[in-house]
């Protein structure tokens, strides 16, 4: 699945977007953990295992409560009063998971935290050679499900409850304005100690959020995407071309772009349309679009690069940036109504090809150059930062 060729100026650029906030997240949740054992050293002593536990399981239920107060709230909300990413925030949801996870933990929850394991009793560690692959098994992988993003949460509402002063969240976290600077949320909703929320917005978790970032002033380098902000943003669009980019304007306008259609494949996918089809193509297919990192195979299978999110469902759960698999065959006979865009846009080729597992060295290299720490504010800009000097 990964031992693939990037030639495609596209695909290296998803390449870049996935890993560095994947960097970002984890050099955040260890800031977290540091301030959370260092606390713990210097304070924990005097308290009880199962004291601790306690307070931290009765403090995540609140946490859980406002949230889920909130989020019922925000359902009877317009969309031009909040914005897309608060109006779908997975805030309670990742709580409620946390809360239950510390439950299980009883009063092992801090030694977990302190050895560095976290949601589901896993760290987040980085396989230098991969990227996360979406949809992977919450009990193996830490990366590409519901794990990363929880964590976060569990870890920042730890730091809360031990009343450690707020660490920066840069990648794992993201403050959110509502849309419309002239609304508030309802103060009752919102105590003064809850920290992911105020009257004019919302701390969210995750790097992926529905409409990404692309209301924002400026575009961050480690900012939260979706499926079409991420691709535009690999396909060299203008921050203003960000803005206005769906999968519904791919598939209706996708001239505005510079983007051309390269075939529409529909209940019986023909080989000749196989064959057009180039890695750095785009995949839209209904509400979701991706970058093609491959070819298609002998079986009509295509690799991805994409950000997506679903930790509704009970099992294999998706979340963030990372790799995934679809037989083209298979996505074309599900619904025959709906075909799949396969769109290219022209850009500039790489100098030359190199593997998938080069350009991840590579990129890993000019993080740490960058941020030897982790980024600890935003940063304004692209991250063709990762990669342009690597070409």
């Amino acid at each position: 699945m990964q031992d693939f060729n990037i030639e495609s100026r596209s695909v290296l650029h998803m390449t870049a977007q996935i890993r560095a906030k994947q960097l970002a997240i984890r050099d955040a949740q260890n800031r977290e953990q540091e301030a959370i054992v260092k606390t713990w050293e210097e304070n924990g002593i005097d308290k009880s295992d199962e004291t601790v536990s306690n307070d931290i399981v009765n403090s995540l239920e609140t946490f859980y409560n406002i949230s889920k107060s909130l989020n019922d709230y925000l359902k009877t909300q317009g969309i031009n009063d909040i914005g897309y990413p608060i109006k779908f925030n997975k805030t309670d949801l990742q709580l409620k998971m946390a809360l239950n996870y510390a439950k299980q933990q009883e009063d092992n929850l801090i030694d977990q935290i302190i050895k560095g394991k976290f949601y589901n009793g896993l760290s987040n560690d980085i396989n230098s050679q991969e990227l996360p692959v979406l949809q992977s098994d919450n009990m193996l992988s830490f990366w590409g499900n519901e794990n990363s993003s929880v964590s976060s949460v569990l870890l920042a509402s730890v730091a809360q409850i031990l009343n450690i002063e707020p660490v920066p969240l840069v990648g794992a976290a993201t403050n959110y304005k509502l849309h419309n600077p002239e609304y508030t949320l309802p103060q009752e909703l919102i105590p003064e100690d809850y920290r992911f929320a105020s009257q004019k917005g919302m701390l969210v978790f995750g790097d992926y959020q529905y409409g990404g970032h692309r209301t924002f002033e400026e575009q961050l380098v480690f900012g939260p995407e979706d499926c079409s902000s991420s691709v535009g943003k690999a396909t060299y669009l203008s921050n203003e071309q960000i803005k206005s980019i769906t999968t519904t304007q791919m598939k209706e306008n996708y001239s505005k772009y510079d983007y051309k259609l390269i075939t529409l494949l529909k209940d019986i996918v023909e080989p000749k349309q196989l064959e057009l089809i180039e890695a750095g193509d785009i995949y839209v297919y209904k509400g979701h679009c991706a970058v093609i990192a491959t070819k298609p195979d002998n079986k009509a299978e295509i690799t991805t690069l994409e950000f997506s999110r679903n930790i509704d469902r009970a099992e294999n759960k998706i979340s963030g940036g990372g790799i995934y698999n679809y037989s083209l065959i298979d996505k074309a006979q599900e619904e025959p109504l709906n075909p799949i865009y396969i769109l290219r846009k022209n850009l500039e080729p790489l100098p030359s090809q190199s593997s998938l597992k080069y350009f991840l060295s590579a990129i890993d290299e000019k993080y740490l150059n960058l941020y030897p720490e982790g980024p600890n504010e935003d940063v304004v800009g692209d991250c063709r930062i990762f990669f342009e000097t690597q070409e």
